[in-house]
């Protein structure tokens, strides 16, 4: 082991022992190990940042459901459009044509409504050319809905063929031919015995007007079973009303008001931590000098 002599206290001390700085730079590192070794784990510090994620997930995941609830419908006949149209039927008519070749016959279903505060019933005034009913207006609230409906029905014609297309207040109407929506669709005769008829179709009735179906007497096209100029057949028009109930309203209202509030409590207790959180980081003016290393 090497020495060192010096001349002012000629004392011998031995060149190996670390200087004052090692001993201080040893020190300070010790401290930041103990420091990191005190520190907790990285798990346990994100923990409850997944945890208060799942939460928020559940809140809005109830929140969706209760909005939904809210909105749920249920039909009282079946929960079936097409049986609840034929079981709420409130005026009827079947009326018999012939209708000569290339010439178009139509037949209305006026709509009208009135306030339901006037607590009116159904009126009905009907002619060779239409019909025309008055009813309630339509309602939505937290456990009704009513719709109203036209029906259309015509049996397959006789001797010549018949195009059929529908309009309502806002223009043409969509029916279906097979398994494509079309605006018209042709009928021709069957032959006896096929058994075919009647084509039956219903609209909703949203606004009132003027639910009209038209029918033009043409030439057959697809088979060869028109035998005379005319088109005879018989159409079935009626006017219904269906009633949709909300059973999950009252449900669903309490549980949107509740993810509501949690919602916004949850709001309210991250910004408080954060926060307290930065209040907690100690504050350095900009534009200081960072402070000295002392050696």
């Amino acid at each position: 082991m090497e020495a060192r002599y010096d001349r002012k206290t000629k004392d011998i001390w031995p060149s190996s022992l670390p200087s004052i700085s090692r001993l201080k730079t040893a020190f300070k590192m010790s401290s930041s190990d103990r420091a990191r070794s005190q520190e907790p784990p990285r798990w346990k510090t994100l923990s409850p940042v997944f945890a208060g994620m799942a939460v928020l997930a559940l809140v809005l995941l109830l929140l969706g459901w209760g909005l939904s609830a809210m909105q749920w419908t249920i039909l009282t006949t079946n929960n079936n459009v097409n049986d609840a149209v034929v079981n709420g039927e409130l005026d009827s008519h079947t009326f018999s044509y012939s209708i000569p070749q290339n010439v178009e016959r139509d037949f209305r279903v006026g709509v009208y409504f009135v306030p339901p505060s006037s607590n009116a019933g159904i009126a009905r005034v009907t002619s060779p050319n239409g019909t025309s009913v008055i009813g309630p207006t339509p309602v939505s609230n937290t456990t009704t809905t009513t719709e109203y409906y036209v029906f259309f029905s015509i049996t397959n014609p006789n001797g010549s063929a018949v195009l059929v297309w529908f309009t309502g207040p806002q223009g043409n109407l969509s029916q279906t031919c097979g398994v494509s929506a079309v605006v018209a669709c042709r009928f021709e005769p069957t032959p006896p015995g096929s058994g075919l008829g009647p084509y039956s179709m219903f609209f909703q009735a949203p606004t009132p007007g003027n639910y009209t179906i038209h029918m033009l007497s043409t030439q057959c096209v697809a088979t060869t079973n028109c035998t005379t100029t005319n088109a005879t057949l018989r159409l079935t028009t009626a006017f219904s009303l269906i009633t949709y109930t909300r059973p999950y309203y009252n449900a669903g209202l309490a549980t949107a008001i509740i993810s509501g509030a949690s919602i916004v409590v949850f709001i309210a207790i991250a910004g408080y931590r954060f926060v307290n959180r930065q209040r907690r980081i100690p504050s350095r003016r900009v534009g200081s000098p960072p402070p000295p290393v002392v050696d």
